[in-house]
């Protein structure tokens, strides 16, 4: 029973992002997020243009999903 708990657990903490076969955005579009948002951006805006919910675009903004992707490097 703990080997089957632990493999679910992991493959549970492995789908994330696009590694989960239902997501909708990819790393980049997560990235393009948070930068529209952050120029002020209405979340309402950028939520149509993908077709995704302002709450997601919401928590994506602020990092509680989608948290694994780390910020773009500035050159």
């Amino acid at each position: 029973l703990h080997g089957h708990l632990g493999g679910q657990i992991r493959a549970t903490l492995d789908n994330v992002g696009v590694n989960n076969n239902q997501a909708k955005l990819s790393e980049s579009n997560v990235l393009d997020i948070r930068k529209r948002a952050a120029n002020g951006e209405k979340q309402g805006d950028i939520a149509r243009s993908l077709g995704i919910s302002q709450s997601s675009v919401s928590l994506i903004a602020l990092r509680k999903i989608w948290k694994h992707v780390p910020e773009e490097e500035h050159s």
